[in-house]
């Protein structure tokens, strides 16, 4: 506060100085014409610099662009005083026109002042709205009818003619109206710019505004009153005094904060609560917070390839600017405790998953020995006629009575066939089919001991692709139920599959050494489904033959 105070009375200093300027070049003035042309160019040179540092202190893109246009306005305003008073002779058309030409910017200036108020609070870039600038409708009206006095005689009278205009005139309606619209949108730029400005930097001046605005309306009095003689001999004209005046009033609001700047950067960079700082590209310290510590410069040429820790809880980081680097440090402490927690956390996340991990294990190796058991359990009841005639036929083989030799190639043909049922089963279990070699093979390996024991054997198949296990089961059963039930006399067995209308047939034929017309009614194999179809056909008195037809997709549930 002492310190924006200390700035407020600077800038109030600067202000009288230029006063002081400005009472000196009027006296100079008065006495040459030199003096009146530098006393111009001052001014001139004042706006101008005033525009500039618009453009440079504030940031929200409308305001900016409404107070330079302001500040253009003060510099067209002085371009016409000076042709009035220093080109054209007192009552001439022209001195007459450019005298109406101050009400230009005399009119415009309020309307801007009133947008500039609007557009504070919004976005930077945001435009102002679009209905605010219907306000330049009633000062544009005003200034033609300012502009076309002499046609109608409603804004001055001139009782004694155009040609004593400059000095004897009157104020007619138009005038007042004009009047009354100034002093509205003066009064309600102020008030939307206090309705919208919740902070003000110092209340004990912010009534500054308000007090430049009073001045203004008493010199407006005192000139509309023709009683501003020795004020216009001594300081100045009207245009002089109202772009005084209105400069007083856009710098007041801008000190006590109704106006946001970015003015004093640099005090306010040094209490900011960040421990930030600004170097040159060399590394030498141009601002500094008061937070921020003195780096070594073996810390400043590491940190530009990098953000380093200056402790545990402190990270230093850097960014390029324009001709320089801005260095900032963090404060990591509460990035630090997450850090410890996700650790924490992912240790106990580590331990609970090698628990599960290995709780996976040991259910999954229960799993599969339940499913081998099951498996086991289904083979057996499926096989466990074959399992128990292979069982009777080992035992068969210590009887005298029966033919040793017959007895181990029975004994061969039962193990056979359920080496290769067992083979059938576990494939459906693992899949949905399996190729058509799979049962040529079985049926090639089951003729190898028949062709040992003496029966001719031949298989012919035209099946190829895949088939379903179930229906190879089938047709693979057909041929051992036909093989047991002949027993010694088999002497030839012929093999045929093929495919036919979505459903897969078996012919087998088999001929006996002796008469075998039981044959049919006992071949007929285990759990045959409903909807195969067996048939027999007795070829000759010593030849049978079977037509076994399955379904594409096995036996039905």
């Amino acid at each position: 506060m002492k310190r924006t105070t200390g700035l407020l009375w600077k800038k109030q200093a600067l202000i009288l100085l230029l006063f002081l300027i400005l009472l000196l070049l009027r006296f100079c003035g008065i006495k040459s014409t030199f003096g009146s042309f530098l006393r111009e160019y001052f001014f001139f040179g004042l706006y101008f610099a005033w525009g500039i540092s618009i453009r440079k202190r504030l940031i929200q893109v409308s305001v900016r662009r409404y107070l330079f246009l302001s500040a253009m306005l003060l510099l067209l305003w002085m371009l016409l005083r000076t042709f009035k008073y220093n080109f054209t002779e007192s009552g001439t058309e022209l001195s007459r026109l450019l005298w109406y030409g101050y009400y230009i910017p005399f009119l415009l200036l309020p309307v801007t002042f009133l947008l500039t108020a609007l557009c504070l609070g919004l976005p930077c870039d945001a435009p102002p709205p679009r209905r605010a600038r219907l306000l330049l409708l009633p000062s544009a009206l005003l200034i033609s009818l300012f502009l076309t006095n002499d046609l109608h005689r409603l804004v001055f009278r001139f009782p004694q003619g155009l040609a004593a205009g400059d000095s004897i005139h009157h104020y007619g309606l138009l005038f007042w109206v004009a009047s009354v619209w100034i002093l509205i949108c003066v009064s309600a730029g102020i008030l939307t710019i206090a309705a919208k400005t919740r902070a003000v930097k110092n209340r004990r001046y912010a009534a500054l505004p308000f007090l430049v605005i009073g001045l203004g309306i008493v010199y407006s009095a005192l000139n509309i009153l023709h009683l501003d003689g020795f004020l216009s001999h001594t300081l100045g004209t009207m245009p002089d005094w109202m772009c005084l005046i209105f400069i007083l009033l856009a710098e007041s609001c801008i000190d006590f904060g109704l106006i946001p700047s970015n003015s004093h950067y640099a005090e306010l960079f040094s209490v900011s609560s960040l421990a930030a700082q600004i170097t040159d590209a060399n590394g030498t310290v141009r601002y500094r917070s008061e937070r921020a510590r003195t780096l070594q410069p073996s810390e400043f040429l590491a940190v530009k390839n990098g953000p380093i820790l200056l402790g545990r809880d402190t990270r230093l980081r850097a960014a390029p600017i324009r001709n320089g680097y801005i260095l900032w440090e963090d404060d990591i402490r509460e990035l630090n405790r997450l850090l410890d927690e996700l650790r924490e956390t992912g240790t106990r996340l580590g331990e609970r998953t090698t628990l599960l991990r290995e709780r996976l294990k040991l259910q999954s190796r229960r799993l599969h020995t339940q499913e081998q058991a099951r498996i086991y359990d289904a083979m057996y009841r499926t096989n466990g006629g074959e399992i128990a005639a292979l069982k009777r036929r080992l035992d068969a083989l210590g009887d005298p009575a029966c033919g040793r030799r017959e007895g181990l190639y029975r004994l061969c043909l039962a193990g056979v066939y359920l080496k290769r049922r067992c083979n059938l089963f576990l494939i459906g279990e693992s899949s949905r089919s399996m190729p058509a070699e799979e049962l040529l093979l079985c049926c090639r390996e089951t003729g190898e001991i028949l062709r040992d024991m003496g029966v001719s054997f031949a298989v012919l198949s035209r099946l190829s692709g895949r088939l379903d296990p179930g229906a190879a089961m089938l047709l693979y059963a057909l041929l051992e139920t036909v093989v047991e039930t002949a027993g010694p006399g088999l002497s030839a067995v012929l093999l045929q599959f093929s495919r036919d209308g979505g459903r897969i047939e078996e012919r087998l034929e088999a001929e006996c050494a002796g008469a075998a017309p039981g044959l049919p009614d006992r071949c007929a194999p285990a759990g045959l489904p409903e909807d195969a179809r067996l048939s027999w056909e007795a070829v000759d008195a010593h030849t049978w033959r079977a037509l076994l037809s399955v379904p594409e997709g096995g036996a039905a549930e």
